[in-house]
Parts: structure tokens; sequence; C-alpha cells
């Protein structure tokens, strides 16, 4: 393998100054905070985004579920219609047979 590429110039002494507490850390310190800031922000919106996608699939299961009951209502009443006509067709047949 390749041997590994050699750090920036000047990277051990960076974090040397972020653990020394001076004048020059203090910048460091407050660009650590902002950058924990930053990660923190994502993560929430990646939390926040995740919990809107879990919401959107479930309403749509339940609107999934909500049209399957509509068809099966809606089948369930046509099959019962189909039945009452065939009774009043027989019906007429036995009145017609009759007189």
């Amino acid at each position: 393998p390749p041997p590994a590429p050699a750090p920036p110039p000047g990277w051990g002494q960076d974090q040397d100054r972020a653990r020394r507490p001076s004048a020059e850390g203090a910048p460091l310190q407050v660009e650590e905070l902002a950058l924990r800031s930053m990660i923190s922000s994502r993560e929430e919106l990646v939390t926040v985004s995740s919990s809107a996608v879990a919401a959107d699939e479930a309403q749509k299961a339940l609107g999934q579920m909500d049209n399957e009951a509509a068809i099966n209502q809606t089948e369930l009443q046509l099959s019962i219609q189909e039945l009452e006509e065939e009774e009043e067709e027989e019906e007429e047949e036995e009145e017609e047979l009759d007189s």
C-alpha cells in the first residue's frame, strides 16, 4: 500500500493551542463551539425530517387502508343489491306462476 499522506503543516500545533488556556486559544474554542452547534443543528434536522417521513408513511398507510375499506364497502353494497334484485325477480316469477 502507498504510504499515508503527511499531516498538513502546523497540524499538531493547533491541537496543542486548543488545549492551552491563552488568548490565542479563545478563537479556537469559539470555532469549536460553533462547529459543535452546527453539528447538533444538523442532527436535529435529520431527526425531525426522519420523524416527518415516518408520519407521512403512516398517513399514506392509513389512506390506503381507508381506500381498501371503501372498496370493500362498495363491493358489499353491490352484492347485497344484486341479491335483492334476484329475490325480487324470483318473487315476480312465482307470482306469475301462481296467477
